[in-house]
């Protein structure tokens, strides 16, 4: 048993070497496209800080329906700053208010107002995303899109 100690533990110190490996590679796997996705956003919302001079311009959401469209806010101008994948401007806004018939599809969905998201699709919308719909309404109450997701 002396003799077969030092093989099993050099053995069982290999097997964790690998699980560790395996694990680390697993991550990088995992994470990998996200850490990508991440710094686009912040290259992209660096290039409309310095374009823009919106140096307080934070990244909201990064929304994709005809085109990829980031949507920015500044906070001491309290606007809301939709650009393309270039940096571009493409329509500058003020934060709109909660319409009312926005208040009944977040009642209808059970969903709240931090459930709101910001996205373009022609015009800047609320973009509602429920597991059973997606729903684009515009800032004045018209609702755009009622995709209904996954028919069963």
């Amino acid at each position: 048993m002396k003799q077969r100690l030092p093989s099993m533990l050099f053995t069982f110190s290999l097997m964790i070497l690998l699980g560790f490996i395996l694990v680390l590679l697993a991550s990088f796997f995992i994470s990998g496209p996200a850490r990508l996705l991440e710094k686009e956003d912040r290259a992209i919302v660096n290039v409309v800080k310095s374009r823009y001079q919106l140096d307080d311009a934070e990244l909201l959401a990064r929304h994709s329906y005809h085109q990829v469209v980031y949507v920015l806010y500044s906070m001491s101008r309290e606007r809301l700053y939709f650009v393309d994948t270039e940096g571009f401007l493409i329509e500058s806004t003020e934060v709109p208010g909660i319409h009312e018939t926005l208040r009944s599809l977040l009642n209808e969905y059970q969903l709240s107002e931090e459930d709101l998201t910001y996205g373009y699709a022609l015009k800047p919308v609320f973009v509602l995303d429920t597991l059973t719909h997606l729903i684009f309404v515009e800032f004045d109450g018209t609702v755009v899109l009622n995709f209904r997701k996954g028919i069963r």
